[in-house]
């Protein structure tokens, strides 16, 4: 019986050694897969965003958009909207800006989506309701709490499903909807979990206290600001903590629950704060209007005025480029120096945070209804007349009619005469030859169009 009992656990052992990695929903592998971007609220991209914007798609919804967006592995976007007191969608659009598909839900979501590894989706709504949907939008489970569910989610290594509730608690869900465990706090948990490399939970509660949970729900350390915590917490890579407070405190927690600093904004976060790559942070001063950069030793940096209050954090770009709604019409670039580097009239009210993709496009909660995208043009091909023209060694056969194309143009302003560069095509090689209007072949390797 032992033998057996002994056999019988190696097999099961083994088995486990070769389940696939994806068997647990792990959080997507995309452009912007959660509230913040990544499981510590950085708030920055692994991609550039548009440093020349061009005017892309839009979408309409019917009531509000109430949601940052998230994006899914296939560049598909995510938020919800709500059109009347009854009639509440989650949306999923494609990258091209149409529809794929929408969920109706019991009451509206403030709750932006995250998206695990097999393409399920995850959020919650002001109707006490926790959703997961299949990838096609059909229902997986839901899970139901005392209160609203605000606070957008996240997702740890093995699989469980984190977030806060009005009802004054943590929850943490296993895959399958079935609770794991719950942790009570003094107070509405209205923030968003962030997640250590070491999978201890981060999130901020109106009872004044910043709660740090071990993966089995257990308090690993608290931390008591001046008044209510203020925005979601942001990590840094050395483990501390980023959070604001409602008494106008920014503060620098270590991984072990010490102040490492306090910096005293005039009147605190709007929201959360972003945090750079070299540990410095991003963040909106509540009502004076601008956007502060603290280093990462606490220090102000330098500060930037806003035309009215924004909302949301500013979303980074790998490079370090802010981007932002002006509060008012605008969009904004602004360069890691704290000057402008474009600003982009929108003719509409700018919303929640902005996320971006995979190709560098920006994706803009605007106006009530309204998600907008500018997006970086491709690069045009240019002709280096200094660039020698390589010439045929022999004289092709044309077989059947020769095919050309431009490849390139030049413009000569003293002669004011345009030159189009040309490519024939006889079959077999391609070779240098002029073109007429109607790009017919004329004499010579290059000329004036005519």
């Amino acid at each position: 019986m032992k033998i057996y009992g002994l056999l019988l656990l190696s097999v099961v052992f083994v088995a486990l050694l070769f389940i696939p990695a994806q068997s647990f929903p792990q959080l997507a592998d995309s452009a912007w897969p959660m509230f913040g971007h990544d499981l510590k609220h950085s708030g920055r991209s692994s991609y550039l965003g548009p440093h020349n914007p061009i005017k892309g798609w839009s979408y309409s919804f019917y009531g509000s958009l109430q949601t940052t967006p998230t994006i899914d592995s296939e560049g598909r976007i995510y938020v919800s909207s709500s059109a009347t007191d009854h009639d509440y969608m989650f949306f999923c659009l494609n990258s091209t800006g149409t529809l794929a598909w929408s969920h109706q839900t019991t009451g509206q979501s403030q709750s932006a989506a995250a998206i695990d590894i097999n393409g399920k989706v995850y959020f919650g709504n002001d109707n006490n309701t926790f959703y997961a949907l299949y990838p096609d939008g059909s229902l997986f489970w839901t899970y139901t709490t005392a209160g609203m569910i605000r606070p957008s989610p996240a997702l740890d290594l093995t699989g469980k499903v984190y977030f806060g509730s009005w009802d004054n608690r943590i929850y943490a869900l296993y895959p399958n909807g079935s609770l794991a465990w719950t942790y009570s706090t003094a107070s509405v948990v209205g923030w968003s979990p962030a997640i250590d490399d070491n999978g201890r939970v981060y999130i901020g509660s109106s009872d004044y206290r910043l709660y740090v949970l071990n993966p089995g729900g257990s308090l690993a350390w608290s931390y008591r600001a001046g008044r209510e915590i203020a925005g979601s917490v942001a990590l840094r890579e050395d483990g501390s903590a980023v959070v604001g407070s409602g008494d106008a405190n920014i503060y620098s927690i270590d991984r072990n629950g010490y102040l490492q600093w306090s910096y005293a904004s005039p009147q605190g976060l709007a929201a959360g704060a972003s945090v750079g790559a070299e540990g410095e942070i991003y963040y909106f001063d509540s009502w004076d209007q601008i956007l502060c950069r603290v280093d990462a030793g606490g220090a102000l940096s330098w500060s930037y005025m806003m035309p009215a209050i924004p909302f949301g954090s500013p979303t980074l770009g790998s490079d370090g480029t802010l981007y932002l709604g002006d509060g008012q019409q605008r969009m904004l670039a602004i360069n890691s120096n704290g000057s402008l580097l474009w600003s982009y009239m929108l003719n509409s009210s700018t919303g929640n945070s902005p996320t971006i993709g995979s190709d560098s496009t920006l994706y803009i909660p605007a106006g009530s209804a309204m998600l907008r995208t500018l997006y970086q043009p491709t690069a045009t091909p240019t002709w280096d007349p200094s660039i020698p023209t390589p010439t045929p060694t022999s004289t092709p056969t044309p077989i059947g009619p020769i095919q050309a194309m431009a490849v390139g143009s030049n413009y000569d302003s003293e002669a004011q005469l345009s030159y189009v560069k040309v490519m024939g095509y006889d079959g077999n090689t391609w070779f240098p030859m002029p073109a007429s209007n109607n790009g017919s072949p004329v004499e010579g390797s290059l000329g004036p169009a005519t």
